[in-house]
């Protein structure tokens, strides 16, 4: 059974989508006002499906 998507995890990726340091993600931000495109975000779902997060 594959992992759970820890909130680590989840940070790490949206920093890589927004280059950013995990540090600097502000979770609390809306990740499309951060600049995340729709695109970019479709992309990252379809990492998390992938591995089954």
């Amino acid at each position: 059974m594959p992992a759970p998507l820890t909130l680590e995890a989840f940070r790490a990726d949206l920093a890589e989508f927004l280059y950013q340091q995990p540090d600097e993600v502000d979770l609390e931000e809306n990740p499309m006002d951060a600049g995340l495109g729709s695109l970019r975000i479709v992309t990252l779902l379809e990492r998390w499906r992938e591995t089954g997060s």
